[in-house]
């Protein structure tokens, strides 16, 4: 196969990989970069080390930096404005977009990461034109406006919900090809937007790691970028309605939340309580989902697939999750390969049974991982994404 010249264009700098985001970002990243020449031009809001990424070896970076105050203003302008979505208009840069214009014809394929960098590749440029959309972010927005009752953010998704969704509707018209993370974000999209075009899944991969035993530690394990609100409501429900309620009869179980850029909600759950641990971010994941007795993933917004969850389930961990956590998961076996429940009292009820029940975690954990195995092995994600990118796909 021919070696292609690929430009990706991310919203924010794919590294250090600290959240969901940048796990698909530096994934598509590695599928694309072991077959073809791929360049990156991405927006940073903050400085960063050449020896923070590792793609530095093979590839050449272009960032520029996002102006908070002009990020803002932008916001403000398109409120009052325009109709273009507000989360777009906070990402927009003159420099960036004059920078594509002036290369673009440089390359045999233009990656787009998610409809926040689509606004630079709207007018049709002279490669091939790919949108990953991740996730249905207008299915987030209104999973985010329904779990909101009141306030400033309420107003935000009621506003930014259908117009995200206008904008979807508009890139995928005019990109080439689609892919997105899930089933379920595919279908939302469709049947919202109407259009007869096809949006292809590529889901993450899963890196197995080895069936190495650990001595399980007496904890719950949470792991997610902790400023990300779906994270942050998901962990403040669990504890306040499901672990303060499992610490009076389990005065040892702690519960760990491990994420970096911890907001201050969170940092409060440890200075308020000894049996809460918030680690902020850290280099190596493995040793907390070994020792963990349980994963847990109570999301009550949110969309796309959660990576938390994949990686819980490769370590053959017992995972308690909601059904909005578990939509991207096509073919799972509730119940056997996963638990979900979406509500609080059960929530506890079940997690009381299962940390008195060491052989029925071992057994679901176990099936976790062979669903891993199944589904989300590295070779077949970048199989289908070669065929996608070579038109054997319709």
């Amino acid at each position: 196969m021919k070696k292609k010249k690929v430009l990706m264009l991310f919203f924010r700098t794919p590294f250090p990989v600290d959240g969901g985001d940048k796990i698909r970002m530096a994934q598509m990243y590695d599928l694309l970069s072991d077959n073809h020449e791929v360049d990156i031009i991405c927006l940073r809001d903050y400085g960063f080390e050449v020896a923070e990424t590792k793609f530095i070896e093979k590839s050449k970076i272009i960032s520029f930096k996002l102006s908070k105050t002009t990020s803002y203003f932008e916001v403000f302008k398109s409120l009052i404005f325009s109709k273009t979505p507000l989360q777009v208009a906070y990402f927009k840069s003159v420099r960036l977009k004059n920078w594509v214009m002036e290369n673009e014809h440089k390359y045999d394929i233009l990656f787009c990461n998610t409809i926040r960098m689509a606004q630079y590749l709207l007018k049709k440029p002279s490669g091939l034109k790919i949108i990953d959309f991740v996730d249905a972010i207008s299915l987030n927005y209104n999973n985010a406006y329904k779990s909101h009752k009141w306030g400033l953010w309420k107003m935000i998704y009621a506003i930014d919900r259908k117009r995200t969704l206008l904008y979807e509707k508009k890139v995928l018209d005019e990109f080439d090809k689609s892919i997105i993370i899930s089933e379920n974000d595919k279908q939302y999209l469709l049947e919202s937007i109407g259009l007869d075009k096809p949006i292809q899944v590529v889901p993450n991969y899963v890196e197995l790691p080895e069936k190495t035993l650990l001595l399980e530690e007496y904890y719950l394990l949470f792991v997610g970028k902790m400023n990300y609100e779906p994270n942050v409501k998901a962990v403040l429900g669990f504890y306040n309605l499901v672990y303060k309620k499992l610490k009076k009869d389990n005065p040892y179980l702690h519960f760990y939340v491990v994420g970096s850029h911890p907001n201050k909600n969170i940092k409060q759950l440890s200075l308020n309580d000894s049996n809460v641990k918030v680690t902020g971010f850290v280099e190596n994941l493995d040793v907390y989902y070994r020792k963990a007795m349980m994963v847990v993933a109570p999301m009550i917004s949110g969309a796309g697939l959660q990576n938390k969850i994949l990686e819980a389930l490769a370590y053959s961990k017992c995972v308690l999750t909601t059904s909005i956590g578990c939509q991207g998961l096509m073919e799972i076996e509730k119940g056997m390969d996963i638990l979900v429940e979406d509500d609080y009292e059960a929530m506890q009820q079940i997690v009381t049974k299962m940390l008195s029940n060491t052989e029925k975690r071992i057994l679901i954990g176990a099936n976790g991982r062979r669903y891993i195995e199944r589904f989300f092995q590295k070779k077949a994600i970048s199989n289908l994404l070669d065929k996608i990118i070579n038109e054997e796909v319709q």
